[in-house]
């Protein structure tokens, strides 16, 4: 007997090409999966510049059968901006397949929508999305779900004074933390963008920050983290062509950057402690000894030697 199923995915795809840099476009709703009416825990859409106007969610689950209201807002600096005109309404029906998800197709202040059953059609949010804004704004209660209301279109709510920091990164070293880590680690980018705004700066030597002070303080505690557990490697080679062949496996580990000659024969390459277990076992087949030292630690080094 099939499994009963009481839920489905419901992605939603916003076209919106009226934000500022340091907004993002959010779907919220009177039901609890989408906020009860609560930008503080409304869906965020994301977007890049590959994609921008059009602006994806990520799968939300809500219950076969259930039917809601719901508006996109967007946040940033000029505080929370409600799309005119009335709520919008939703009906999850029951999907033809177990695997379906509902797509749901809209345009930022125009009514209508359109529905696309079939996933593999919809545009699959892609890794530059994950830098969308996540602004959260302090001592925003939550609305209980029996007193929730639909706010009033067009409202604008004052925002808290926003400001900038930078982290500077070494280079080649931001893009590393978009990607995700080698065991499926989270991208340290994506754990800053739950603090404040982040965005990477055109001369990819620093990430730029936009927030309070106190989310640009614990975004900045979530990189220099992440920075902390690096390390310099360091590994002989025996021939050239073991050189060669070394570099082109090491360009391919996540969280490994800068893999360069230094040296006769010698390979040097920064890394992330959660990808030297990888790096080292990839390297007993080109290599017999090594040095790992982390990045700003001195006394730190340490010998590595492969067992014959």
């Amino acid at each position: 007997m099939a499994a009963m199923v009481s839920a489905m995915d419901v992605v939603f795809h916003v076209d919106c090409s009226c934000t500022e840099p340091g907004e993002q476009v959010f779907v919220v709703a009177s039901c609890k999966e989408l906020g009860a009416w609560n930008p503080a825990e409304a869906l965020p859409c994301f977007t890049s510049s590959a994609t921008f106007p059009r602006w994806t969610s990520n799968a939300v689950k809500l219950p076969i059968g259930s039917r809601t209201e719901f508006k996109i807002v967007i946040r940033g600096h000029r505080g929370n901006r409600w799309e005119h005109g009335d709520n919008r309404h939703l009906k999850v029906e029951l999907p033809v397949g177990v695997e379906a998800t509902k797509m749901v197709s809209l345009t930022y202040g125009q009514q209508g929508m359109k529905d696309a059953e079939d996933a593999a059609a919809s545009e699959v949010p892609t890794l530059p999305m994950l830098l969308g804004v996540r602004l959260e704004k302090p001592g925003l209660k939550a609305v209980p779900p029996s007193k929730a209301a639909s706010p009033s279109e067009g409202d604008v709510e004052e925002a808290p004074a926003q400001q900038e920091g930078r982290f500077h990164v070494l280079p080649n070293m931001g893009s590393v933390m978009m990607e995700h880590g080698p065991n499926g680690e989270e991208p340290a980018i994506k754990a800053a963008a739950r603090m404040c705004a982040v965005e990477p700066a055109m001369d990819e030597k620093s990430i730029r920050l936009l927030g309070a002070p106190t989310a640009i303080r614990q975004a900045k505690r979530v990189l220099q983290l992440f920075v902390s557990k690096t390390f310099i490697c360091t590994f002989q080679m025996p021939t050239p062509e073991a050189t060669a062949a070394a570099g082109r496996m090491l360009g391919k580990v996540p969280w490994v950057w800068d893999v360069k000659l230094h040296g006769y024969n010698l390979i040097r390459l920064n890394a992330h402690e959660a990808c030297l277990e990888k790096v080292c076992a990839s390297m007993s087949a080109f290599s017999s000894c090594g040095e790992l030292r982390r990045r700003n630690a001195p006394g730190s080094e340490r010998q590595w030697h492969v067992s014959k």
